[in-house]
């Protein structure tokens, strides 16, 4: 598990999918799963008691059991998109400055 920090684990030895990973919905995250032999980028989409939908920015949507998550490591938070942290402004009327 090198350069996973404790901190981003969500799943811990116990603890209910529901309790702290619906927190994570919407958000962009790292999943390891299956001992973590695997790992994938991408948003957390749907998830309940036995499922977790992870949608990757191609378009592609994974299911993973909850029972095979280890880690999950968030990488953006839900709601943050890289568009909104432009300033828009309308452009300059003809002649004026």
């Amino acid at each position: 598990m090198s350069g996973v920090s404790a901190e981003h684990s969500v799943l811990a030895a116990g603890a209910s999918p529901g309790s702290r990973l619906k927190h994570y919905m919407n958000a962009r995250v790292n999943v390891y799963y299956d001992n973590n032999a695997y790992s994938d980028l991408g948003t957390l989409t749907y998830m309940d008691n036995f499922w977790v939908e992870l949608t990757k920015d191609s378009g592609e949507r994974l299911l993973i059991p909850t029972s095979a998550i280890r880690i999950v490591k968030l990488i953006e938070p839900a709601g943050r998109h890289p568009e909104s942290a432009h300033l828009l402004r309308p452009a300059a009327p003809d002649g004026g400055n």
